[in-house]
C-alpha cells in the first residue's frame, strides 16, 4: 500500500534512463488501494492449460499468449511470465505468458501480408484473440521489428479446431 493517490507510478523496471531494447518488459508498480489488486499467481512451469485456468481464477479477464521454441521441454509447458509470481497488479491488466506450443495445434494456415512501411523501426504483431472458458486470449503468433519499404510478413499460425479464426495484423501497436 501507498499513501499516494491512486495512479501514480511509484517503482519501474528497468529503472528510469536505462536502455531497453527492442522487445523488452517494462515493469511499473502503480499506486492503488489494496482490494483493487490482483496477485499474480506463479504460472511457469505448469501446463499452459493449468496456467490459463489460474490466472482466470485469480481475476485476470485476459492474457498474452507468447508461443516459444523450446525442443527439451514438453509442449504446452509455460516456461516465463510477466508480471512475476506474487506481484499485486491493477484490474486490467493482461499477463503475458510465454509457453511452447502444445501437440494438438494441428490445423495450420500459411498467412502473407505484402506491406509498404515508412521509417526504420516498425513494430509488427500478428496475433489472434480467443475465449478460453471465459478468458480472452491473445495469442502473438509474429512479433518482429522492420525496416521500411516494402516488406513481406510471412507467419505460420495453428490452431486446435478448425472453426474459422480471426487474425490480426498491428504495425506500430
Amino acid at each position: 500500500l501507498s499513501d499516494k493517490p491512486d495512479g501514480v507510478v511509484l517503482h519501474q523496471s528497468p529503472v528510469g534512463g536505462s536502455v531497453a531494447e527492442p522487445g523488452d518488459y517494462i515493469s511499473l508498480w502503480i499506486s492503488g488501494t489494496e482490494d483493487e489488486r490482483i496477485t499474480m499467481p506463479g504460472v511457469t512451469s505448469i501446463r499452459m492449460e493449468d496456467a490459463l485456468l489460474a490466472l482466470k481464477n485469480a481475476g485476470f479477464g485476459s492474457v498474452t499468449l507468447r508461443y516459444v521454441r523450446e525442443e527439451t521441454v514438453a509442449g504446452g509447458q509455460v516456461l516465463s511470465q510477466t508480471p512475476a509470481a506474487g506481484e499485486k497488479v491493477l484490474p486490467g491488466t493482461a499477463p503475458l505468458i510465454e509457453a511452447t506450443r502444445p501437440r494438438n495445434l494441428v490445423y495450420v494456415a500459411e498467412l502473407s501480408w505484402n506491406l509498404l512501411l515508412e521509417g526504420d523501426n516498425n513494430l509488427v504483431i500478428m496475433s489472434s484473440t480467443a475465449n478460453w472458458n471465459g478468458l480472452a486470449v491473445e495469442t502473438i503468433w509474429f512479433e518482429q521489428y522492420m525496416r521500411g519499404g516494402q516488406q513481406s510478413v510471412p507467419a505460420t499460425v495453428e490452431f486446435d479446431s478448425p472453426e474459422p479464426k480471426d487474425v490480426t495484423l498491428k504495425v506500430n501497436g
